[in-house]
């Protein structure tokens, strides 16, 4: 009864730290000077960029919807599809996906009959998903192009090579647990089964889409006379992120 009482309160408490974040990010920001800026792309490219994010979100369905498969509860795809985009486009927007886009997908999941438990399961296999696509994808990017390293980041490697074996290695890592691993990980006090094989394939292809179409958004933009390869741009993209999270810096 009680927790019946304070959801509709918690639904907007969250809601209103949304709009409270959301009008921080985008204080500094004028309407006027973002049309001016969308004048000046070329159409073709803006189109592009338009359908790589459409192309990105629809790849973070998958997120969730493999989730609830994978969990065996019968929530459709559209309520799925719902969560992921919801979540994803606050938590992009806003950042600190703990406070807003992971409250977000809690609150609509416990409407549709899923427990705490089987919440926290999902968040665990779309957080593992999200990686596993990074991983993949920087793996294969950094070491089909090591891109060369400043040497003001006096960092002890020369290039992204090294990074490249590492993310392949931890996608290897994964791939052999989920083959051999027959036991049950328990992680934060939640008990879970690790997925079966194809499952994991399709979380690695789910999340390498999502992270290349979000790279193709920023690729499609970039001035004519940028002549750069997609995949040296993409491991550049990918080394940012890395970079930006080390640093705690966007």
């Amino acid at each position: 009864m009680l927790r019946r009482r304070l959801a509709p309160l918690l639904g907007a408490l969250f809601f209103g730290t949304a709009l409270v974040l959301l009008h921080r990010e985008l204080r500094s920001f004028h309407y006027r000077d973002i049309l001016l800026i969308l004048r000046e792309l070329p159409g073709d490219r803006l189109l592009l960029a338009l359908g790589c994010t459409a192309a990105a979100y629809l790849a973070t369905t998958g997120y969730d919807t493999r989730a609830v498969r994978w969990l065996g509860r019968p929530v459709s795809y559209p309520r799925t599809a719902f969560a992921a985009f919801a979540s994803t486009a606050v938590s992009n927007t806003l950042g600190m996906p703990l406070l807003t886009g992971m409250p977000l997908r809690a609150r609509l999941y416990t409407g549709w009959g899923l427990s705490a438990v089987d919440i926290g399961r999902l968040v665990l296999f779309g957080f593992v998903t999200f990686w596993l696509g990074f991983s993949t994808l920087a793996g294969a990017a950094f070491l089909s192009d090591p891109i060369a390293l400043p040497a003001r980041l006096g960092l002890p490697v020369a290039t992204v090579r090294p990074l490249g074996l590492l993310f392949a290695a931890l996608v290897a890592a994964y791939l052999a647990l989920v083959l051999f691993l027959r036991r049950p990980l328990v992680l934060q006090g939640i008990e879970t089964r690790l997925p079966s094989f194809p499952v994991a394939l399709g979380q690695i292809a789910v999340s390498s889409l999502d992270w290349a179409f979000a790279g193709a958004v920023l690729y499609s933009l970039l001035p004519p006379s940028w002549d750069l390869p997609f995949l040296h741009f993409l491991a550049v993209f990918l080394f940012a992120q890395v970079a930006g999270l080390v640093s705690n810096v966007p």
